[in-house]
């Protein structure tokens, strides 16, 4: 198998235990991350731009890293809880 099918955010053809068909997250559609993207482009002004960073990966030492959480925002807005 490729190595992007090894690694990466869960998907309902890799973890149908997990997922069902159009989750990005348990129990969040994808549609429910396009809705909620969608309303805040209708607060922002128009013509405007937001970032919205996704949260990095972080190491306890050279190659130990902490447990990954993803920005709230971001994740929020998204769905998805990879790294930068």
């Amino acid at each position: 198998a490729s190595r992007s099918m090894l690694m990466g955010q869960p998907h309902p053809s890799t973890h149908s235990h997990l997922l069902k068909p159009n989750e990005i997250s348990p129990g969040l559609s994808a549609d429910t991350f396009r809705k909620r993207r969608l309303e805040f482009m209708r607060l922002l002004p128009q013509g405007s731009v937001a970032l919205i960073p996704a949260a990095p990966s972080k190491f306890m030492s050279h190659d130990i890293p902490y447990p990954f959480r993803q920005d709230t925002e971001f994740f929020y807005l998204t769905g998805y809880n990879e790294p930068d």
